[in-house]
């Protein structure tokens, strides 16, 4: 009885040191688990943030590229007004007639009208040359903050990109913590039963 009696106390101090040891491994797994899902948790709301700001950038991007387009479009109806070439309608003088000297001067550009075209277009040149260093500088900054906002979108679709394999690499480890700690709990209970049998099995036999 006295040998049962120890070998009972040696089987129970190594049973309880194994189950400390595990509940040891336990607790260092939880806490490695709570630190991996709380950097899970930071890189989701940071990659949440991001698709919010890049969603936002792509928007202005797009007001950005629209404005330059209007403004493109603008310019080339201006210049193309301006410099439209009138059409001139040309009298056919049958063959057969005389010619009168009257009917050229219809065809002759006098003076007077030479002085209205030269006039007309000083104005025209003195009108597009006063929008088109206003319009410049509005299409190169539409073009910079356009340079601008891609750099952003790129920067964004870059640190999304890097955040999401964070993400998934903490998954992964969480997930094989888990598998570990359960495979360590299912091996433990195993040798408990086993060592519970071989009690019994003595007991009876004492």
């Amino acid at each position: 009885m006295e040998k049962t009696m120890r070998w009972w106390s040696e089987c129970t101090a190594c049973w309880r040191e194994k189950w400390s040891a595990v509940r040891n491994e336990r607790n260092r797994a939880r806490e490695e688990g709570q630190t991996l899902r709380h950097a899970y948790e930071e890189a989701k709301v940071k990659i949440d943030s991001l698709e919010l700001e890049k969603r936002k950038v792509e928007l202005e991007l797009m007001k950005a590229k629209s404005a330059l387009h209007k403004l493109a479009v603008k310019n080339s109806i201006t210049q193309s007004r301006y410099f439209e070439i009138p059409d001139i309608t040309i009298q056919r003088i049958d063959e057969g007639c005389d010619a009168k000297p009257e009917s050229f001067t219809e065809g002759v550009q006098t003076d007077e009208d030479a002085s209205e075209s030269s006039e007309m277009t000083s104005s025209t040149r003195s009108l597009l040359g006063s929008r088109s260093p206003l319009a410049q500088r509005e299409r190169i900054q539409l073009e910079d903050r356009c340079a601008e906002l891609q750099l952003q979108l790129n920067a964004a679709s870059k640190t999304i990109s890097e955040l999401e394999e964070v993400k998934q690499a903490l998954t992964e480890e969480l997930r094989v913590e888990v598998a570990e700690l359960r495979a360590e709990v299912k091996r433990l209970c195993e040798e408990n039963a086993a060592l519970r049998t071989t009690q019994d099995t003595t007991t009876g036999n004492d």
